[in-house]
Protein backbone atom coordinates (compact mmCIF):
# COMPACT_ATOMS: atom_id res chain seq x y z
CA UNK A 1 0.00 0.00 0.00
CA UNK A 2 1.45 3.22 -1.01
CA UNK A 3 1.39 6.00 1.51
CA UNK A 4 0.66 9.74 1.11
CA UNK A 5 3.13 11.88 1.55
CA UNK A 6 2.49 14.77 4.25
CA UNK A 7 3.80 18.23 2.63
CA UNK A 8 6.00 20.57 5.08
CA UNK A 9 4.85 23.42 6.58
CA UNK A 10 8.05 25.01 6.09
CA UNK A 11 11.16 23.64 4.17
CA UNK A 12 14.63 25.26 4.68
CA UNK A 13 17.46 22.88 2.62
CA UNK A 14 21.26 24.02 2.26
CA UNK A 15 20.90 24.15 -1.97
CA UNK A 16 25.21 24.27 -1.93
CA UNK A 17 25.29 21.45 0.77
CA UNK A 18 26.26 17.45 -0.76
CA UNK A 19 23.41 15.38 1.38
CA UNK A 20 24.43 12.42 0.09
CA UNK A 21 28.38 13.11 0.67
CA UNK A 22 30.71 11.46 3.24
CA UNK A 23 29.48 14.09 6.46
CA UNK A 24 29.15 13.15 9.85
CA UNK A 25 25.17 14.27 9.68
CA UNK A 26 23.30 14.39 13.31
CA UNK A 27 19.41 14.00 12.84
CA UNK A 28 17.54 16.25 15.32
CA UNK A 29 13.14 15.04 15.75
CA UNK A 30 10.83 16.71 17.97
CA UNK A 31 7.05 15.54 17.69
CA UNK A 32 4.03 15.78 19.69
CA UNK A 33 0.18 15.93 18.75
CA UNK A 34 0.61 19.23 16.84
CA UNK A 35 3.41 18.69 14.34
CA UNK A 36 6.78 17.15 13.34
CA UNK A 37 10.30 19.33 13.33
CA UNK A 38 13.49 18.25 11.95
CA UNK A 39 16.85 19.36 11.60
CA UNK A 40 20.27 18.31 10.37
CA UNK A 41 23.15 19.18 11.61
CA UNK A 42 26.60 18.71 10.07
CA UNK A 43 28.64 18.02 12.87
CA UNK A 44 31.87 18.52 11.63
CA UNK A 45 31.12 22.11 10.58
CA UNK A 46 28.45 22.53 13.77
CA UNK A 47 26.47 24.01 10.85
CA UNK A 48 22.55 23.06 10.48
CA UNK A 49 21.83 22.94 6.83
CA UNK A 50 18.45 21.96 6.87
CA UNK A 51 15.37 21.85 8.84
CA UNK A 52 11.15 21.11 8.07
CA UNK A 53 8.48 20.91 9.95
CA UNK A 54 5.24 19.43 8.99
CA UNK A 55 1.39 20.38 10.77
CA UNK A 56 -0.42 17.99 11.82
CA UNK A 57 -4.18 18.24 11.20
CA UNK A 58 -7.01 16.47 13.13
CA UNK A 59 -4.44 14.44 15.41
CA UNK A 60 -5.85 14.24 19.06
CA UNK A 61 -4.70 10.85 20.77
CA UNK A 62 -1.32 9.58 21.11
CA UNK A 63 -1.71 6.67 18.55
CA UNK A 64 -2.92 9.15 15.41
CA UNK A 65 0.36 10.59 16.51
CA UNK A 66 2.33 7.63 16.03
CA UNK A 67 0.60 7.26 12.94
CA UNK A 68 1.54 10.52 11.39
CA UNK A 69 5.20 9.99 12.43
CA UNK A 70 5.58 6.81 10.85
CA UNK A 71 3.64 8.29 7.54
CA UNK A 72 6.20 11.17 7.86
CA UNK A 73 9.69 8.53 8.72
CA UNK A 74 8.35 6.35 5.40
CA UNK A 75 8.21 9.22 3.04
CA UNK A 76 10.44 11.87 3.72
CA UNK A 77 13.45 11.62 2.31
CA UNK A 78 15.50 13.30 4.37
CA UNK A 79 14.70 10.58 6.87
CA UNK A 80 16.82 7.80 4.64
CA UNK A 81 20.29 9.53 4.57
CA UNK A 82 22.86 7.89 6.87
CA UNK A 83 23.29 9.79 10.30
CA UNK A 84 26.24 9.53 12.99
CA UNK A 85 23.86 10.19 15.77
CA UNK A 86 19.64 10.65 15.85
CA UNK A 87 18.02 12.08 18.23
CA UNK A 88 13.65 12.09 19.19
CA UNK A 89 12.44 14.63 21.46
CA UNK A 90 8.48 13.90 21.92
CA UNK A 91 6.29 16.48 23.06
CA UNK A 92 4.47 16.16 25.95
CA UNK A 93 3.45 17.54 28.79
CA UNK A 94 2.85 15.27 31.44
CA UNK A 95 6.80 15.20 33.06
CA UNK A 96 8.29 16.31 36.36
CA UNK A 97 11.46 17.59 37.46
CA UNK A 98 13.51 15.99 40.43
CA UNK A 99 16.28 17.56 41.77
CA UNK A 100 18.90 15.50 41.08
CA UNK A 101 20.01 15.31 45.19
CA UNK A 102 16.39 14.35 46.23
CA UNK A 103 15.92 11.55 42.73
CA UNK A 104 15.94 8.04 43.51
CA UNK A 105 15.78 5.66 40.64
CA UNK A 106 13.46 3.15 41.98
CA UNK A 107 10.62 5.78 42.71
CA UNK A 108 10.42 7.29 38.92
CA UNK A 109 6.89 5.53 38.88
CA UNK A 110 6.11 7.34 42.25
CA UNK A 111 6.90 10.55 41.13
CA UNK A 112 4.52 10.58 38.32
CA UNK A 113 1.53 8.87 40.01
CA UNK A 114 2.04 11.66 42.97
CA UNK A 115 1.38 14.14 40.07
CA UNK A 116 -1.11 12.77 37.39
CA UNK A 117 -2.89 9.11 36.29
CA UNK A 118 -0.41 7.38 35.18
CA UNK A 119 -1.30 4.73 32.44
CA UNK A 120 -1.14 0.85 32.76
CA UNK A 121 0.51 1.19 28.94
CA UNK A 122 2.74 3.35 29.65
CA UNK A 123 6.86 3.25 30.26
CA UNK A 124 8.38 5.49 32.29
CA UNK A 125 12.17 7.63 31.32
CA UNK A 126 14.43 10.00 33.47
CA UNK A 127 16.85 12.23 31.65
CA UNK A 128 19.61 13.98 33.41
CA UNK A 129 19.57 17.49 33.21
CA UNK A 130 23.53 18.41 34.21
CA UNK A 131 22.56 22.27 34.26
CA UNK A 132 19.63 21.75 36.01
CA UNK A 133 20.99 19.81 38.10
CA UNK A 134 17.92 17.89 38.14
CA UNK A 135 16.17 14.57 36.27
CA UNK A 136 12.99 15.05 34.00
CA UNK A 137 10.67 12.33 34.92
CA UNK A 138 7.92 11.67 32.04
CA UNK A 139 6.41 8.20 30.90
CA UNK A 140 5.37 7.57 26.91
CA UNK A 141 2.83 4.96 25.51
CA UNK A 142 4.33 1.68 24.97
CA UNK A 143 3.19 1.30 21.67
CA UNK A 144 4.80 4.96 20.91
CA UNK A 145 8.40 3.94 21.94
CA UNK A 146 8.14 0.82 19.97
CA UNK A 147 7.37 2.62 17.27
CA UNK A 148 10.47 4.89 17.64
CA UNK A 149 12.50 2.17 17.85
CA UNK A 150 11.69 0.15 14.87
CA UNK A 151 11.45 3.43 12.83
CA UNK A 152 14.78 5.27 13.82
CA UNK A 153 16.65 2.69 15.16
CA UNK A 154 19.64 3.43 17.63
CA UNK A 155 17.98 6.93 18.35
CA UNK A 156 18.64 8.74 21.87
CA UNK A 157 14.81 9.21 22.89
CA UNK A 158 14.18 12.06 25.51
CA UNK A 159 11.27 14.48 26.72
CA UNK A 160 11.10 17.63 24.20
CA UNK A 161 11.69 19.59 27.59
CA UNK A 162 14.78 18.75 28.50
CA UNK A 163 16.98 20.79 26.06
CA UNK A 164 14.32 23.59 26.42
CA UNK A 165 15.17 23.51 30.21
CA UNK A 166 19.07 23.00 29.18
CA UNK A 167 19.62 25.44 26.88
CA UNK A 168 17.71 28.29 28.32
CA UNK A 169 19.79 28.04 31.52
CA UNK A 170 22.88 27.75 29.66
CA UNK A 171 21.47 31.30 27.93
CA UNK A 172 20.61 32.96 30.94
CA UNK A 173 23.04 31.42 33.55
CA UNK A 174 25.09 34.83 33.48
CA UNK A 175 21.94 36.81 33.97
CA UNK A 176 20.31 39.27 37.13
CA UNK A 177 17.13 39.66 38.27
CA UNK A 178 14.02 38.10 37.56
CA UNK A 179 13.53 36.98 33.40
CA UNK A 180 10.09 35.16 32.08
CA UNK A 181 10.51 32.76 29.13
CA UNK A 182 7.60 31.83 27.25
CA UNK A 183 8.39 29.20 24.39
CA UNK A 184 4.97 28.92 22.74
CA UNK A 185 3.98 26.20 19.88
CA UNK A 186 0.45 25.77 18.49
CA UNK A 187 -1.89 24.24 21.25
CA UNK A 188 0.51 24.14 24.15
CA UNK A 189 3.29 26.88 25.70
CA UNK A 190 5.78 26.52 28.22
CA UNK A 191 6.51 29.30 31.24
CA UNK A 192 9.92 29.42 32.98
CA UNK A 193 10.85 31.52 35.69
CA UNK A 194 14.64 32.45 36.50
CA UNK A 195 15.69 34.41 39.19
CA UNK A 196 19.16 35.48 38.82
CA UNK A 197 19.80 33.01 36.22
CA UNK A 198 18.46 30.36 38.18
CA UNK A 199 15.33 28.11 37.12
CA UNK A 200 12.60 28.90 39.83
CA UNK A 201 9.56 27.78 38.00
CA UNK A 202 8.29 25.36 35.09
CA UNK A 203 5.41 24.19 33.85
CA UNK A 204 3.31 23.44 30.69
CA UNK A 205 0.05 24.93 29.57
CA UNK A 206 -2.53 24.09 26.80
CA UNK A 207 -4.33 26.44 25.26
CA UNK A 208 -7.20 27.00 22.11
CA UNK A 209 -7.57 30.71 22.27
CA UNK A 210 -5.39 34.14 22.93
CA UNK A 211 -7.53 34.87 25.65
CA UNK A 212 -6.67 31.07 27.07
CA UNK A 213 -3.09 31.79 27.18
CA UNK A 214 -3.16 35.54 28.44
CA UNK A 215 -4.87 33.84 31.27
CA UNK A 216 -2.14 31.35 31.86
CA UNK A 217 0.53 33.97 31.54
CA UNK A 218 -1.26 36.45 34.37
CA UNK A 219 -2.06 33.85 36.63
CA UNK A 220 1.08 32.81 36.93
CA UNK A 221 2.86 35.84 37.24
CA UNK A 222 0.01 36.67 39.92
CA UNK A 223 0.79 33.65 41.52
CA UNK A 224 4.70 34.49 41.58
CA UNK A 225 4.63 37.67 42.74
CA UNK A 226 5.91 39.49 39.28
CA UNK A 227 5.03 42.96 37.96
CA UNK A 228 3.77 42.93 34.69
CA UNK A 229 5.12 46.42 34.11
CA UNK A 230 8.88 45.56 35.01
CA UNK A 231 9.33 41.58 34.14
CA UNK A 232 11.18 41.05 31.45
CA UNK A 233 9.70 38.30 28.81
CA UNK A 234 11.44 36.34 26.22
CA UNK A 235 9.61 35.13 23.81
CA UNK A 236 11.15 31.66 21.94
CA UNK A 237 8.46 29.14 19.74
CA UNK A 238 7.20 29.11 16.65
CA UNK A 239 4.88 31.99 16.90
CA UNK A 240 4.57 35.13 14.57
CA UNK A 241 4.77 38.90 15.94
CA UNK A 242 1.83 39.52 14.25
CA UNK A 243 -0.26 36.63 15.75
CA UNK A 244 -2.96 37.54 17.76
CA UNK A 245 -1.57 35.64 21.00
CA UNK A 246 1.49 37.86 20.46
CA UNK A 247 -0.34 41.18 20.54
CA UNK A 248 -2.58 40.22 23.03
CA UNK A 249 0.25 39.76 25.05
CA UNK A 250 2.09 42.63 24.84
CA UNK A 251 -1.36 44.74 25.86
CA UNK A 252 -1.06 43.18 29.14
CA UNK A 253 3.01 42.98 29.41
CA UNK A 254 5.62 45.66 28.45
CA UNK A 255 8.60 44.70 28.46
CA UNK A 256 8.20 41.48 25.28
CA UNK A 257 10.59 40.69 23.44
CA UNK A 258 12.00 37.61 20.89
CA UNK A 259 14.82 35.68 22.04
CA UNK A 260 17.40 35.26 19.82
CA UNK A 261 19.50 31.76 18.28
CA UNK A 262 22.79 30.64 20.47
CA UNK A 263 25.88 31.96 18.60
CA UNK A 264 27.77 28.99 19.52
CA UNK A 265 26.29 27.06 16.96
CA UNK A 266 26.35 27.88 12.69
CA UNK A 267 23.60 28.35 10.59
CA UNK A 268 23.46 27.66 6.57
CA UNK A 269 22.55 30.67 5.29
CA UNK A 270 19.05 29.78 3.94
CA UNK A 271 17.61 29.61 7.37
CA UNK A 272 18.68 33.14 7.77
CA UNK A 273 14.62 32.85 6.48
CA UNK A 274 13.85 31.44 9.66
CA UNK A 275 12.87 33.86 12.45
CA UNK A 276 15.49 33.93 15.36
CA UNK A 277 13.52 32.88 18.15
CA UNK A 278 11.77 29.90 16.14
CA UNK A 279 13.04 26.14 16.88
CA UNK A 280 14.77 27.11 19.92
CA UNK A 281 14.21 23.94 21.71
CA UNK A 282 15.57 21.65 18.34
CA UNK A 283 18.62 23.74 17.74
CA UNK A 284 19.53 22.86 21.39
CA UNK A 285 18.80 19.32 21.08
CA UNK A 286 22.12 17.55 20.44
CA UNK A 287 23.99 19.83 22.58
CA UNK A 288 21.81 18.64 25.86
CA UNK A 289 21.30 15.15 24.59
Amino acid sequence: MSLTEIKPSRSFKDPLFNFNGLNALELSVQFGLDALYLAILDSKSKTFVAVKEFIFEGVYSPFQVKDEFERIIDTEPLFKLNYTRKLVGVIDRNSVLIPEALFDKDKTTDYLKFAQDLPVDHEVFDDELINAKARNVYALPSYLVQSIQDKVPGALLHHFSSPLIEGLILKLKRTEGQKIVLHIQYSHFEMLYFLDGALNFNNTFSYTTAEDFIYYVLFVMEQLGLNTDKIEVMIYGEIEDHSGTFELLRQYVRNVQFGKRNDLIQYSDILDAVPNHFYFNLFHQHMCV
